[in-house]
């Protein structure tokens, strides 16, 4: 009983203490405070706002810098694979893979800011691929493997128009692009491509 009184009257004892000198520094703030002339108290008061109102502003303009950024990575990756696209879907129809592996390349080597190209069928199967090979065409052995790439969902529900999202990896943001390949209103495939930030943009 005895031990519990001591440790409450202790506890009491610190609050008490806590109290105090919270209560004597306060009374120091306003104490230096006050000692100051009216006019310097507006000038410290219209200083803080002002750092406060610019601290605000410049965190805004740095927030819409980066949406817009983001932004054009967006349109510069669709624009990137629709102009692809657009060169190779008669190649697709007319099952021209030299020429269509010839044009992937092209694009892959002039611009630096392509990660990735992926050409698949009506069912989905890597036909070609850069920098990853595509699905071996020869039909020596039946238990090769066929490489699937598994695309979005929400590319079935609207195959008329390009899917672009973002994602980030440990070697920064990509932007990927899903385009589907209609020629005469027959689904030929998916054209994908990962496009990394346009530094020049």
């Amino acid at each position: 009983m005895l031990d519990n009184k001591d440790s409450n009257i202790k506890d009491f004892d610190l609050s008490e203490k806590e109290d105090i000198n919270a209560n004597y520094l306060l009374n120091g703030v306003l104490t230096w405070w006050s000692g100051f002339s009216l006019r310097t108290k507006l000038l410290a008061i219209a200083t803080l706002v002002v750092s406060l109102l610019m601290t605000g502003i410049t965190f805004f303009a740095l927030n819409s810098i980066q949406k817009d950024a983001g932004m054009n990575d967006t349109r510069y990756a669709r624009d990137l694979g629709l102009l692809l696209s657009g060169n190779v879907t008669e190649l697709v129809a007319n099952n021209q893979k030299k020429e269509i592996s010839n044009v992937a390349e092209k694009f892959w080597r002039s611009s630096r800011n392509l990660r990735y190209i992926f050409f698949t069928d009506s069912q989905d199967i890597v036909q070609l691929g850069i920098p990853i090979s595509a699905t071996p065409t020869s039909s020596d052995s039946q238990f090769q493997l066929t490489r699937k790439l598994k695309l979005p969902s929400e590319l079935k529900k609207r195959p008329q128009f390009p899917l672009v999202r973002q994602h980030a990896t440990p070697q920064g943001q990509v932007t990927d692009v899903f385009i589907p390949m209609l020629w005469k209103g027959k689904y030929l495939g998916t054209l994908a491509l990962g496009v990394t930030p346009n530094k020049k943009a």
